[in-house]
């Protein structure tokens, strides 16, 4: 395969952060409509339990189902960005070399080679700086604009936009 497009973008406390803000600002109403789902359907559930007269189940319920909601939400997400941002990846600053084809591309760190092809991406957005190749809705490879080193930008966003044409997004940040 020929090599269509090179970019070394380098991990960074700052770039992960920008990416937080990022995906935070993009998914939070998905998160929010989630929850409010999530509610209407145990709403449900205990109107239903209190016309059939059970009471006891009611209060079982509706606490169990609040302290999994809170703790899943308050520890589960925190832990998982506190794991990738104490990542050495991030921590040493390490470059990561992405090397596009027509098909896939291969993504190199340091110490790990990953081979991830278009059609198997979740989404892609765009803002000032970075394209955000999502692999599923919490995680993502993160490409500088600035650090193309084979080909240069403009082509580059005609070149991934017909490799995936339902998945590629331009976002502005207000």
């Amino acid at each position: 395969m020929k090599l269509k497009f090179k970019n070394i973008t380098k991990c960074s406390k700052k770039t992960y952060n920008d990416f937080l803000k990022f995906h935070n600002k993009k998914f939070e109403k998905k998160e929010l409509i989630g929850a409010l789902i999530f509610f209407l359907l145990i709403l449900f559930i205990i109107i239903y339990n209190i016309k059939i007269g059970n009471f006891s189940l009611i209060i079982i319920i509706g606490v169990l189902i609040l302290l999994l909601g809170f703790f899943y939400n308050i520890f589960h997400k925190q832990k998982e960005v506190e794991k990738e941002f104490k990542s050495s990846k991030i921590q040493n600053e390490e470059e990561i070399i992405y090397d596009f084809y027509n098909m896939y591309f291969d993504a190199v760190g340091k110490d790990k080679r990953q081979r991830l092809w278009y059609i198997c991406l979740y989404r892609i957005y765009q803002d000032k700086n970075f394209f955000y190749f999502y692999t599923d809705t919490n995680h993502a490879l993160l490409i500088d604009k600035k650090g193309f080193v084979k080909g240069d930008l403009s082509k580059f966003k005609e070149f991934i936009s017909k490799r995936c044409i339902f998945k590629y997004r331009k976002y502005k940040r207000n």
